[in-house]
C-alpha cells in the first residue's frame, strides 16, 4: 500500500508540530472526520494542486490520505501485522523498515488539565517519527512536538484535555514501521503531587528520622516512601497532609505540609541516596524529591571517591559551585582558575547532576567571566552565581612550594544568573508552503532566542531558546515562523536556530539567522547555517560586574553564605592574600560581609568584620554550619535552630600551613562573634577545602608542599552545639582516599555527594579530574 502524508499543524502550549500536506495516489487529500480539522486553509502545492494546513486542536495525524485509508488513522490495529521485511505497521499495511520497539515512557502519567512532557525510550526510531496515544476504544491522538533525539529516545508532549484513563503509546517511523507499548501512559483527573522540600534531608542507619515534607497537590490519603537508585520502593510512615495558604510554586493552590518518618533503622535502609516520594494512592501518581541521604553513624566517607566526568579544561585554583532551576534540574559550575602555564582563566564550565547525584558531561559556557580570575572565591544563592576577588595576573596564585603569591589581588565582584526556560520566547505559530522556497523536503527543528538589551540588567544577554518547532515539508518549499516576545526584559533582536539538514535530530539546531528585528521570519532555504548552537539548559546569562567591591582586595580567599538569628542572609569572604590594613600584602586574618537577599538578586555593601580569626590564612577552607547541615540534635540541645556559625580551617599562614579549625557565632545583623579554635587535624592542609554535612566537618586534601599534598580527607567526630558555641571534638581520617594527591581544587556539596574538581598535584600542573563521594 503506497501512501503520502496528509497535512496538519498543531499548536498547544506554545509548542508546534507542523506537517506539510501531500497527496494520495489519486490526487486527493483527506483528513479523518474525527480529526478536529475545522478551520483548515488551502493553498497550492507544487506538483499536487491542493494543500490543507489544519490548525484545529486534537488532530489525529494519520498518514492515510486516500479514502480507503482514512479510517486507519483513528482506529489503528493495535495487533499490528508484520510487514514484508519483518517490520510492523500500525494498520497492517506494508512496512519498509525494521522492527520498532517502544520500551518505556517517563513519566507514566499526567494531569488532564495540563500538557505533560514525556520521554519515550525504545529501539529503531528513525528521524522523524510520529507518536500517538491510543485509547481503549482505539481512538488515536497525535502527541505534540515529537522530536527525534536518537534511535533509542524521543521527546513529546501529551496534550491537555484528554479523557482520564489508560493509553497505549505508539511510535511510527517515516517508513510506517511502528511499535506499541500497551498501557504505557495514564491520564488522571487530579493534579499530580509535587514535593518541594524535605527537612532534614539526611539521616543515618542508627535511628529513624522524623521529616517534614512540603509540596503541592497532596491528597488527604497521601503516602510517603523512599526509592533507591535501583528503583526499589520502601513505604515509610506519615501523617495526613495539612493545607496552608496559596503558593505561587503550586500555581496559586495551597502549599501542603506533611510530617513523617523515614525508617532508616527500622527498615534497614542501606547507605546511599534516595528519592523521597509522595503518592496519591487513588490515582497511583506521585511526586519525587531528590535526594535524601542515608549515611553510616560514624559519618565516614566509606563509599569511596568515584571518578566522574572530567572537566573540558585543566584548571587549578578554581571556583566550584552549584545552582538549581528546580529539583529536577541542578548543575555544577567550574569557574575560572589557572592553567598549567599559569594563565588566568575566564571560562566557565557546567555539568548537570541527576536525581541520584550522578554527573553528566561538562561543557564550556558561551558566557565567560568579564575578567579572567584565578584564586577566586565563589558562592551561589537562588539562581545567582558570584565570582569574588582573585587575581588576573599570570601565575598569580601560589601553592605550598612558593613562599608568597605574586598576583595583584582583585576587589571586584561579578555575578551571573541561571537562565530559566520561562524567560525564552514562546513559539506561537508556523506555516508551510511548497509553492515557493528551496528548502529540501523533510523534517526540520527550529528554536528562537531573544537577545535582551540590558535595560533591565537582571535580564541582559541572550535567552534560552524557545521550545522546538518541528516542521515537516512533503516537498521542496519554505517554513514561516512567528513567536511571542519573552515575558520579561526588553528585546534588542532575535536569533533563529535550525537543524543543519532535513531529518536530523532534536537538539541539533545551529544558528540560521541573527538580528531579526520582528517576531516573524521565513526560512526559504537560501540562508546557510553556522556552527553556533543556542544556549543549553543550565546556561547562565552574561557575567556582570557589580558596582560594589570588596572592602579589601584579596586572592586565595574563601566565601560562604549563612543566616543571622533573624533568618536574613549574609555573604562572608574570609582570609586570603592581601592587606587587612596598611603595609605589604600578606596572609589575611580579616573577614568582611554583605547582606544578601533570599533570592540572591540583591547584594549589599561589603563591610569589614569586627573580629579577626585566630590565625591569618590564605587558601583556607570555609563553610557555614546551620540547622540544615548540623547534627541531628541541633535544635534540641541547649542551642536552637536559629543559631549558625562560620567555620574556617586549614590553609597557609605567612610561613607554614595550618591544621587548626576555628569558628565564630553569627549574631544580629550577621556580625561574627569572637573566633575560637577548639580543635584541629593532625597535619597541615594548605590548599584544602572544608565541607560540612550531617554535623560532621570534612577537610578535603591539601597538604604542606608540592610533594607533600595528600590524597586523604580528615573528618571530625559529630559536632556539639549550644546556642553560641560549636565544637568538633576530634578529627581523623574520613575513610576514603583519592588515587592522586591534590590541592587547590574546587569542592562543593550537592545531591547527597561531595564533588571535587580540578586542582594540582605539584603546583606545576593543572588537572581535569573530577571525583565524587557520598557523604
Amino acid at each position: 500500500m503506497s501512501r503520502r502524508l496528509a497535512g496538519f499543524a498543531l499548536v498547544l502550549g506554545g509548542v508546534m508540530w507542523v506537517q506539510a500536506c501531500g497527496s494520495s495516489d489519486d490526487g486527493s487529500v483527506s483528513i479523518p472526520d474525527d480529526a478536529g480539522a475545522e478551520g483548515g486553509t488551502g493553498q497550492p502545492e507544487a506538483g499536487d494542486g491542493a494543500t490543507d494546513i489544519d490548525t484545529g486542536p486534537g488532530v489525529d495525524a494519520s498518514d492515510a490520505s486516500d479514502a480507503s485509508d482514512a479510517s486507519d488513522a483513528t482506529t489503528p490495529d493495535a495487533d499490528a501485522e508484520a510487514g514484508s521485511d519483518g517490520g510492523v505497521s500500525l494498520d497492517g499495511g506494508s512496512c519498509d523498515g525494521g522492527t520498532v520497539t517502544v520500551s518505556a515512557v517517563t513519566p507514566k502519567f499526567g494531569y488532564d488539565g495540563a500538557a505533560t512532557s514525556i520521554t519515550i525510550s525504545g529501539v529503531s526510531f528513525v528521524s522523524t517519527p510520529r507518536a500517538y496515544l491510543i485509547s481503549a476504544a482505539k481512538t488515536q491522538t497525535l502527541l505534540e512536538n515529537v522530536a527525534f533525539v536518537s534511535a533509542t529516545s524521543l521527546t513529546a508532549s501529551v496534550p491537555s484535555g484528554l479523557a482520564p484513563g489508560s493509553y497505549d503509546v505508539a511510535v511510527e517511523d517515516p517508513d510506517h514501521c511502528a511499535g506499541i507499548l500497551v498501557g504505557a501512559f495514564k491520564v488522571v483527573a487530579n493534579q499530580v503531587p509535587e514535593v518541594l522540600s524535605v527537612s532534614p534531608s539526611q539521616g543515618t542507619t542508627k535511628s529513624d528520622v522524623a521529616v517534614t515534607i512540603t509540596g503541592c497537590h497532596f491528597p488527604g490519603n497521601a503516602t510517603l516512601s523512599t526509592v533507591d537508585s535501583a528503583g526499589a520502593i520502601v513505604l515509610q510512615t506519615n501523617a495526613a497532609p495539612v493545607a496552608g495558604g496559596a503558593d505561587t510554586r503550586c500555581g496559586g493552590d495551597p502549599l501542603y505540609t506533611m510530617t513523617g518518618t523515614v525508617l532508616t533503622k527500622t527498615k534497614a535502609l542501606t547507605v546511599g541516596a534516595y528519592l523521597v516520594r509522595v503518592t496519591n494512592p487513588t490515582d497511583a501518581t506521585f511526586g519525587d524529591y531528590a535526594s535524601f541521604v542515608v549515611s553510616n553513624p560514624s559519618g565516614n566517607l566509606s563509599g569511596g571517591w568515584k571518578a566522574a566526568s572530567s572537566l573540558v579544561a585543566a584548571r587549578r585554583s578554581l571556583g566550584l559551585t552549584t545552582a538549581r532551576i528546580d529539583d529536577a534540574n541542578r548543575f555544577l559550575y567550574a569557574i575560572g582558575g589557572e592553567s598549567a602555564a599559569g594563565a588566568p582563566l575566564a571560562s566557565v564550565e557546567v555539568a548537570q547532576v541527576d536525581r541520584f547525584g550522578q554527573l553528566g558531561s561538562w561543557t564550556t559556557q558561551k558566557n565567560t567571566l568579564k575578567a579572567a580570575r584565578s584564586g577566586l572565591a565563589v558562592a551561589h544563592q537562588g539562581l545567582y552565581l558570584y565570582a569574588i576577588g582573585g587575581t588576573s595576573s599570570t601565575s598569580g596564585t601560589a601553592g605550598a612550594g612558593v613562599t608568597n603569591p605574586s598576583g595583584t589581588p582583585l576587589a571586584t565582584i561579578e555575578r551571573a544568573k541561571l537562565l530559566l526556560p520561562s524567560g525564552a520566547p514562546t513559539a506561537a505559530a508556523a506555516s508551510l508552503s511548497v509553492a515557493a522556497g528551496n528548502l529540501a523536503k523533510g523534517t526540520y527543528y527550529y528554536r528562537v532566542a531573544a537577545v535582551l538589551d540590558g535595560t533591565d540588567t537582571a535580564t541582559e544577554g541572550e535567552t534560552l531558546p524557545s521550545a522546538e518547532i518541528v516542521a515537516t515539508l512533503d516537498a521542496k518549499g519554505q517554513v514561516a515562523l512567528s513567536w511571542a516576545a519573552p515575558a520579561v526584559g526588553s528585546v534588542a533582536h532575535y536569533r533563529i536556530y535550525r537543524s543543519p539538514a532535513a531529518d536530523g535530530a532534536s537538539g541539533s539546531e545551529v544558528l540560521l539567522a541573527d538580528n531579526i528585528m520582528t517576531t516573524a521570519s521565513t526560512d526559504d532555504g537560501s540562508a546557510a547555517v553556522s556552527a553556533e548552537m543556542p544556549l543549553a539548559l543550565g546556561s547562565t546569562g552574561p557575567w556582570l560586574s557589580l558596582g560594589g567591591q570588596l572592602a579589601h582586595a584579596r586572592l586565595d580567599a574563601a566565601a560562604t553564605i549563612a543566616p543571622d538569628p533573624s533568618g536574613a542572609l549574609h555573604l562572608y569572604v574570609l582570609g586570603g592574600w592581601g592587606q587587612c590594613g596598611v603595609g605589604a600584602a600578606a596572609a589575611m586574618n580579616c573577614h568582611e560581609l554583605a547582606s544578601l537577599s533570599g533570592d540572591g538578586a540583591t547584594l549589599g555593601t561589603f563591610i569589614a568584620g569586627v573580629t579577626t580569626t585566630t590565625r591569618a590564612r590564605l587558601r583556607p577552607g570555609a563553610d557555614a554550619m546551620t540547622v540544615a547541615n548540623g547534627p541531628p540534635t541541633f535544635a534540641v540541645d541547649t542551642g536552637n535552630a536559629s543559631s549558625a556559625f562560620i567555620v574556617v580551617s586549614g590553609g597557609k599562614g605567612n610561613s607554614t600551613g595550618a591544621n587548626t579549625v576555628e569558628y565564630a557565632h553569627i549574631t544580629a545583623a550577621g556580625v561574627l562573634g569572637t573566633w575560637a579554635s577548639p580543635s584541629g587535624y593532625a597535619n597541615e592542609r594548605d590548599g584544602s577545602q572544608l565541607l560540612i554535612a550531617g554535623g560532621y566537618g570534612y577537610a578535603l586534601q591539601g597538604g604542606t608542599a608540592p610533594n607533600g599534598y595528600t590524597q586523604t580527607s580528615d573528618q571530625s567526630t559529630l559536632a556539639t552545639v549550644t546556642s553560641t558555641a560549636l565544637t568538633f571534638p576530634s578529627w581523623s581520617n574520613a575513610g576514603a582516599n583519592l588515587g592522586t594527591k591534590i590541592a587547590r581544587q574546587g569542592a562543593v556539596a550537592e545531591s547527597a555527594y561531595f564533588y571535587i574538581a580540578g586542582g594540582t598535584t605539584n603546583d606545576v600542573d593543572a588537572i581535569t579530574t573530577v571525583e565524587q563521594v557520598l557523604h
